[in-house]
C-alpha cells in the first residue's frame, strides 16, 4: 500500500496509544488526562491542547509544548504507563533490512519511523511520535507483518533512519527543528550534560546531540554562512559570519567546549581521539526541507580545539545572473566571453567573494546539451545538471593539474578549473585553451588587470597569456541593504526588524568589473607591463571599475556608501 507524503491528522482526544498499537476511544477531557496521568496531564490542559495549532496533524508535539516537559522525560514516563520499551539510541539489525527495503526513506522521515529488528515474525519499530495509530497499520500493511512499537527520541529515530538507509548511499544527517537557541537554552543542556573522560560516550548523550543541533539550527534561522567555536582562556565563544560579517552568538560555559567539539568529530566522521592536530571533515545535514554542507576545519590551540563550519544551504542557492547582482550590460559581456569556442576567462577575488556562484550562473546559461562541461573543484560546492564534476583529492593524487590533465582526456569543450594555484596547473589551462577548450577558471588578485601580471608571476610566459585570455571578471560581495526598515535595523515603531535581526543588512550582492582583452592590453601584457599601466590602459579603452558598479548600485538603493568604503576601500 503506497504510503501517503502527508502525516496522517489523528485527534488526539480520540486516540491513545495502547501496547497493541490500536486506538482507543477518549469520551472526555478526564478520561484523556487520566490516560496520560503519568505525564502529568490535567482536564485543562486538555482543552488547551485541542485548542493549540497543530494538535491534530503533531499531536505528540503539541502534547509537549503544552505540558512543558522535556522529551526525554516524557517518553521514559509513557513508557512506564504502557509498558513500550524505550531505547534512546537504536541500532538497526540485519533482520530489519526488510523495511528500509519496503518503506519508503521520505516517508520514514515524515513519520518518524524506523525498523530496529525482526524476530518471531515480528517487526520492532522505533518512534519518536507514539500519537500515530494509523502510520502503524499502514507500515504492517507495507510490510505484511504486525509490529512492535519502542519508543525513542527523535534524534535517536532519525540516527536509526540514517543508518538504516546509509547502505542505499548518500548517509545524511537530520537536525530536527529546534527553538531558537538562546542563553536559558544553553545553561539547560551544560546542566544535563555529564562529565566523564570517554569522548566518544559524550557525544552520544542527548543533551550534547540537542545542544549542537540547536546551535546549528540558530545559525541557519541567522542565514549565517560559517560558525566559529572559539575557546579562550576563561570563556567560550560561539560566532556566526552573517553576510560576510562575524557576529558574537552566544557564549557557553568553557566546559561545553570537549562536548561540543567531540559531537562535531562524530557527525564529521573524524578522529575523535586527536585533539593534537588539525583535521578536515565534511557531512550533510537535513534541517526540515533544507539540506545543507556541511565543511568543519579544526585546529588545536592553546586554549582548546578551535573549530570553524562552513555551511552551503543548497536550498538558497542563487545561481543565476540577475540574483547576484549582475548588470545586464555586464551580463551580455560576460555571456559573449562565455560563448567563445575557446580561449581563457578567469574570475578573480579574495576567498568568499562569490567567484564560484557567478562563474556556476554563467554554465547555467551555456548550451549543455551539445557542448561537453567539466570541471575539477576543491571543493564541489554546486551540482549542476548536464556537467561533470570531479573532486580534489590530494590523498588520492588528485589534483587541480592531475585532474585537469584527466579532464583533457575526455574530450571536453569547456573546463573549469575551480583555482589556479601554481605553474603547472596554469600551464595546463593555458594549453587547453590553445588547443581548442573554453577554460573557465578562478584566480586571487585585487582587481581585475592585476590577474595579466599575476599569471606571468606564477610562471607563464606573456605571449601565452596575450594568446589565450579573453577576459577577467573580477567581483568583490556587499551587503544588501534591508527593504523592511531602510537599513536601520528598527522599525517605525522602534522594535527591532525582525527580518535583518536588528543589523540594517539583509543578504548580499556582487558588484564586478569585466576587462575584455585588446590589442592596446596586449601590446603592453607582452611588454610585461605592471597592472597600474595596464589599469589605466583599460580605463582609457572604457573599462568600468567596481567601484563605478558600486556607486550605481548605491543610487538604486539597494546598498549604501559605508558599506561600499568598508569593502572596497584600499587606500
Amino acid at each position: 500500500m503506497r504510503m501517503k507524503s502527508q502525516r496522517t491528522a489523528t485527534p488526539a482526544s480520540t486516540t491513545a496509544l495502547a501496547s497493541t498499537g490500536e486506538s482507543t476511544l477518549i469520551r472526555s477531557d478526564a478520561r484523556v488526562a487520566d490516560l496520560f496521568r503519568t505525564l502529568g496531564l490535567t482536564s485543562e490542559q486538555v482543552r488547551q491542547f485541542r485548542a493549540a495549532p497543530g494538535s491534530e496533524t503533531e499531536p505528540w508535539d503539541v502534547l509537549l509544548q503544552v505540558l512543558a516537559i522535556d522529551e526525554h522525560v516524557a517518553l521514559e514516563r509513557l513508557s512506564e504507563a504502557t509498558g513500550l520499551a524505550f531505547v534512546a539510541d537504536p541500532r538497526p539489525e540485519e533482520s530489519a533490512a526488510k523495511f528500509y527495503e519496503l518503506v519508503p526513506q521520505d516517508a520514514a522521515r515524515a513519520y518518524h519511523v524506523g525498523a530496529i529488528a525482526s524476530e518471531g515474525g515480528v517487526m520492532s519499530i522505533a518512534t519518536s511520535q507514539p500519537l500515530q495509530p494509523a502510520v502503524y497499520r499502514l507500515i504492517e500493511e507495507r510490510l505484511a507483518m504486525p509490529i512492535r512499537v519502542v519508543l525513542s527520541t527523535r534524534s535517536g529515530v532519525a540516527n536509526l533512519i540514517n543508518r538504516g538507509y546509509e547502505q542505499k548511499g548518500d548517509l545524511v544527517t537530520e537536525i530536527i527543528d529546534e527553538l531558537p537557541l538562546d542563553e536559558q537554552a544553553i545553561s539547560t543542556a551544560a546542566g544535563a550534560i555529564g562529565a566523564g573522560n570517554d569522548l566518544l560516550a559524550l557525544a552520544r548523550q542527548t543533551p550534547v546531540i540537542r545542544l549542537v543541533n540547536m546551535i546549528l539550527f540558530e545559525a541557519l534561522r541567522r542565514r549565517a554562512s560559517d560558525i566559529h567555536v572559539h575557546p579562550g582562556e576563561q570563556r567560550l565563544v560561539i560566532r556566526f559570519r552573517i553576510d560576510g560579517m562575524l557576529h558574537d552568538a552566544f557564549t557557553p560555559p568553557l566546559s561545553l567546549a570537549s562536548a561540543i567539539s567531540s559531537r562535531l568529530k562524530v557527525m564529521t566522521e573524524l578522529d575523535i581521539a586527536n585533539r593534537h592536530s588539525p583535521q578536515d571533515g565534511q557531512t550533510t545535514v537535513r534541517i526540515g526541507q533544507k539540506k545543507v554542507d556541511i565543511r568543519m576545519s579544526i585546529i588545536p590551540s592553546i586554549h582548546g580545539e578551535r573549530i570553524v563550519l562552513r555551511l552551503l544551504d543548497q536550498t538558497q542557492t542563487q545561481l543565476s545572473l540577475d540574483a547576484v547582482g549582475m548588470s545586464k550590460k555586464m551580463q551580455a559581456q560576460l555571456m559573449d566571453l562565455i560563448e567563445r569556442p575557446n580561449g581563457m576567462v578567469l574570475v578573480t577575488g579574495p576567498t568568499g567573494s562569490g567567484k564560484t556562484t557567478t562563474l556556476y550562473a554563467a554554465l547555467g546559461r551555456i548550451d549543455r546539451t551539445h557542448r561537453n562541461v567539466m570541471t575539477i573543484e576543491d571543493p564541489v560546492e554546486y551540482r549542476l545538471d548536464g556537467i561533470s564534476q570531479m573532486q580534489v583529492n590530494p590523498k588520492r593524487n588528485v589534483t587541480f593539474a592531475t585532474g585537469l590533465r584527466a579532464l583533457l582526456r575526455q574530450d571536453p569543450d569547456v573546463i573549469l578549473v575551480g583555482e589556479i594555484r601554481d605553474a603547472e596547473t596554469a600551464s595546463l589551462a593555458v594549453q587547453a585553451s590553445l588547443t581548442g577548450h573554453l577554460v573557465l577558471a578562478t584566480l586571487h588578485t585585487n582587481d581585475a588587470p592585476g590577474a595579466i601580471p599575476r599569471l606571468i608571476d606564477v610562471g607563464m610566459e606573456p605571449y601565452l597569456v596575450t594568446s589565450s585570455l579573453l577576459g577577467v571578471l573580477a567581483q568583490r560581495l556587499l551587503r544588501r541593504r534591508c527593504d523592511p526598515c531602510g537599513g536601520m535595523g528598527k522599525l517605525p515603531t522602534g522594535a527591532r526588524c525582525e527580518s535583518c535581526l536588528g543589523l540594517g543588512y539583509r543578504g548580499r550582492l556582487a558588484v564586478y568589473e569585466i576587462l575584455t582583452m585588446n590589442d592596446e592590453l596586449r601590446r603592453l601584457t607582452a611588454t610585461m607591463a605592471d597592472g597600474v599601466t595596464l589599469r589605466q590602459a583599460a580605463i582609457d579603452g572604457g573599462f568600468k571599475t567596481m567601484r563605478d558598479d558600486a556607486m550605481e548600485k548605491v543610487r538604486a538603493g539597494l546598498t549604501d556608501e559605508a558599506e561600499v568604503f568598508r569593502v572596497l576601500h584600499t587606500d
